[in-house]
């Protein structure tokens, strides 16, 4: 779930529609399940990334 997530073409639809929220719930849920060995942050694209602070909460 986490590589399509992260594929290029979702993160496109998901910003096309403002989906920036359900995004960053996904990715909430994958690094709740299994951290950074699931979701690699550094493929979200700039617009889609989490800010620091919704990162520190996520800590």
């Amino acid at each position: 779930m986490a590589r399509k997530s992260q594929s290029d073409r979702f993160q496109e639809v998901t910003q096309q529609l403002g989906g920036q929220y359900l995004y960053n719930a996904i990715r909430m849920q994958l690094k709740h399940a299994g951290g950074a060995a699931i979701w690699e942050a550094s493929k979200d694209r700039p617009v889609l990334q989490a800010n620091k602070a919704h990162l520190q909460k996520m800590k």
